[in-house]
């Protein structure tokens, strides 16, 4: 399954520089009936599963991290709270 979501953030940025020292918040948010297969009774059994008439949206959200830059332009969190 494929779908489309939103995110919201706020980020760390090194003072005097581009750095990127630390993840603040971050919010990922998925309408579940964004969700979609190629099979349209695949959709509904996940749609029932998810229990999508009490449960809209899948949230994922980081409330801090640490990230570390492993390559130029490429970084990987540290520590991680969610």
């Amino acid at each position: 399954m494929n779908g489309t979501f939103q995110v919201d953030g706020s980020f760390k940025i090194g003072e005097g520089s581009n750095d990127l020292l630390a993840v603040k918040e971050l919010i990922f948010s998925l309408p579940v009936e964004n969700l979609k297969s190629d099979k349209k009774k695949l959709d509904q059994t996940a749609y029932k599963a998810l229990k999508t008439d009490q449960y809209k949206e899948i949230v994922f959200s980081i409330t801090s991290t640490t990230v570390k830059e492993v390559q130029s332009d490429k970084f990987r969190s540290l520590r991680l709270t969610t």
